[in-house]
């Protein structure tokens, strides 16, 4: 091979260091389908997802979230140490520049021979010999191959994954926080359901003792109805239970102790209703607005620069150093000398048993587990999208049938307890009505609040752009704030 062609030849292979056709964004074209299985609705949510819900209160809570979150924080910490590597990357492709000054002294014992009237004779006189130096000195790698190039641009990369992180991360406490938001005022409206239930109960058992006592009764009656207040008094522990875990984990979601949980959830004791399906778009579009998807892509082109760096790294390097300054054997005349001296050098690998070649197979290896990654990403965020459509059509429908059940088991009761009264049946039939209508009334508001929490899902996996206008925090005011509002909020509590 003529030298000309091996050159041209090294060249392109670190110009163009993945040896593959595979690409995101061919991957991406061949994952994505022209449109969703199931429709969406046709009005576009706003941008900021949250505000379609029309809740004060829980915008409030979601702004606190955003600005003192703790695994924000944290994000935000590994988003600064990514940029602080891209930039000591990016430094190794500019010159290194040193100032040295340097002063030592040595004691040396020098041999003399004298003659004198007893002959030779030989000594051994100490001697201090001092030295002194001024000196810069730099040093410079030229880039040959692009190996600091794409070692920069690899860091690069993943400081802009990091950021996509955080984006990603802030979508899916919002989702949370939202999340967490209703289910508290579902358990806030149970509870409430199940007094108003242990009331009626309470009236019924009254009036069916009265008729005992009346004749008009029997002792099974009265039982059976002391038995569903039982029942219904059982379930509030656990309901109220609930709702204080609830509020513990959207207390320490907003940063907070959890014992502000109660003031922090506001006081919504029932459930909205939800608002209009959002416009799912098409898939391409959401994959643009999902930044979990962005940084996976991006991955993939921070291993795609490091296989050029493994590459690059087994042909030459040539590095350049100088230097300039001064020295004397005393400081007096330390300026009187000038000295200086400049050296090229040229290192080529030889032997190194494979280490670099091994490396090389490493990052190819990686490039295509990025791929792998980049794709699962893709097919994960499509399927949420999907799931969450086809959960919010199928729980509507559920509501329907419950509201309709409800109904009949209103009407039920009605008769049942008229037919009772007129003494056509016994008390047996009006209790199952009863128990039936009040089981009822408890799914339905379950079946409520899981139609909000698909609604939230879908406005999660349906991604948005408002996450590129959040800005963390700097650290250095986090951690000078949170430690004083702590001490504060825990006098609070």
């Amino acid at each position: 091979m003529r030298p000309s062609l091996l050159v041209i030849t090294t060249l392109a292979m670190a110009c163009n260091p993945l040896h593959d056709a595979r690409r995101p964004d061919d991957v991406r074209a061949r994952a994505v389908p022209d449109g969703w299985r199931h429709a969406g609705g046709e009005v576009a949510p706003p941008d900021r997802w949250w505000q379609a819900l029309d809740d004060p209160t829980l915008t409030a809570a979601i702004e606190r979230l955003l600005a003192q979150n703790l695994d924000l924080v944290q994000a935000a910490a590994r988003i600064e140490q990514a940029r602080a590597v891209a930039r000591q990357q990016g430094s190794r492709r500019w010159p290194q520049l040193d100032a040295q000054l340097t002063a030592g002294a040595s004691r040396v014992h020098t041999p003399s021979v004298s003659v004198g009237p007893n002959g030779v004779v030989s000594t051994i006189e100490p001697a201090v010999v001092e030295t002194y130096g001024l000196a810069a000195a730099a040093s410079y790698e030229l880039d040959l191959f692009d190996k600091l190039g794409a070692t920069t641009r690899a860091a690069d990369h993943d400081a802009r994954a990091s950021r996509l992180d955080y984006e990603a991360l802030a979508i899916t406490l919002t989702a949370q926080a939202a999340e967490l938001w209703y289910a508290l005022a579902e358990q806030r409206a149970t509870e409430a359901l199940l007094e108003a239930q242990v009331e009626t109960n309470d009236t019924l058992l009254d009036l069916m003792r009265f008729r005992f006592g009346e004749g008009l009764a029997t002792a099974t009656d009265v039982l059976q109805q002391e038995q569903l207040v039982i029942s219904t008094r059982r379930r509030l522990p656990g309901v109220r239970a609930q709702r204080a875990t609830l509020e513990h984990q959207l207390a320490v979601l907003l940063g907070e102790p959890p014992g502000r949980g109660a003031a922090l959830g506001g006081t919504l004791d029932a459930l909205p209703v939800p608002p209009p399906l959002p416009a799912a778009g098409v898939p391409s579009e959401v994959m643009a607005r999902r930044p979990d998807i962005r940084a996976a892509q991006v991955r993939v082109a921070a291993a795609d620069e490091r296989v050029g760096t493994a590459i690059a790294d087994r042909l030459p390097s040539l590095r350049l150093s100088a230097s300039t300054g001064f020295q004397a054997d005393s400081f007096s005349d330390l300026l009187d000398r000038w000295v200086w001296s400049l050296t090229g050098q040229l290192v080529a690998p030889l032997f190194d048993a494979g280490r670099r070649s091994a490396e090389v197979d490493r990052t190819r290896a990686a490039v295509t587990g990025a791929l792998a990654s980049f794709r699962q990403t893709v097919l994960r965020a499509l399927a949420e999208v999907e799931d969450a459509l086809v959960l919010v059509a199928q729980q509507a429908e559920t509501i329907e049938r419950l509201e309709a059940e409800l109904a009949v088991g209103q009407a039920l009761l009605e008769q049942a307890q008229a037919r009772y009264t007129e003494g056509l049946t016994d008390y047996l039939l009006v209790l199952t009505a009863l128990r039936g209508v009040q089981q009822a009334e408890v799914s339905l508001l379950g079946a409520r609040r899981l139609l909000l929490t698909h609604h939230i899902r879908l406005y999660r996996a349906l991604g948005g752009r408002w996450t590129a206008d959040e800005a963390p925090a700097t650290l250095d005011a986090n951690a000078r704030r949170q430690p004083a509002e702590a001490g504060e909020r825990g006098d609070e509590s």
